[in-house]
């Protein structure tokens, strides 16, 4: 478990990062390692929170108003966008963060995502954002993805990152297992996963401008 003493993103906040793009008064927008296609970026709380379901309700309307302006910028430039929070259950750093991800590119195609990607079996809710912080205090934990508007919430209490069926939530493993889809494992990247990396990167940061 990512504690706040050693939290890349706590880092990141505090002294600032290559990749970072824009910023507000409590959160900042960056480009991840691991692209998984120009245009993936995502917004990262400047507070340690574990999920973005434990944050106070008086941020809702500054982070509700950078999502609808991220995923509006983003479609601009790199066509349908959809939207995945692991709601500290399968994140890799245990720090509030959301991603921003093409429906398409070079490298795959989704015509719907969870259709595609998750198993049927999987529980879950249609919600409002007002449902997610109820949710994660009972819970303690969640996946959310929006898709065409709507938000869809994955109970994921008391089940494990590697069990049948939520591993399917698992939106890299799915790109590397299923697509193809090369360089995204940011932990682990190859001199030429980098390069690819940092094409991307140059791809995505030269398109989103924000005023």
């Amino acid at each position: 478990m990512t504690e706040k003493s050693d939290c890349i993103f706590c880092g990141f906040a505090n002294k600032g990062y290559e990749r970072t793009i824009y910023e507000t008064k409590n959160f900042f927008v960056l480009i991840p390692l691991g692209l998984i296609a120009p245009g993936h970026i995502m917004i990262v709380s400047k507070n340690h929170y574990k999920a973005f379901g434990e944050m106070p309700n008086s941020v809702d309307n500054e982070f509700l108003d950078l999502w609808d302006k991220v995923h509006n910028l983003c479609e601009t430039h790199f066509g349908k966008m959809f939207e995945a929070e692991y709601g500290n259950w399968g994140q890799s750093i245990n720090h509030a963060h959301i991603h921003f991800v093409p429906y398409k590119s070079q490298d795959y195609e989704f015509k719907n995502v969870i259709k595609e990607m998750v198993d049927e079996k999987v529980e879950r809710s249609k919600v409002e954002w007002s449902d997610v912080r109820r949710i994660y205090k009972k819970e303690r934990n969640y996946v959310l993805f929006k898709e065409k508007g709507k938000m869809i919430l994955f109970h994921t209490k008391n089940n494990g990152t590697r069990d049948e069926p939520y591993r399917t939530l698992h939106l890299r493993t799915f790109l590397r297992e299923k697509r193809g889809v090369k360089g995204i494992r940011w932990q682990k990247m190859s001199e030429e996963d980098k390069k690819r990396d940092d094409k991307k990167m140059r791809v995505t940061k030269g398109k989103l401008k924000f005023f």
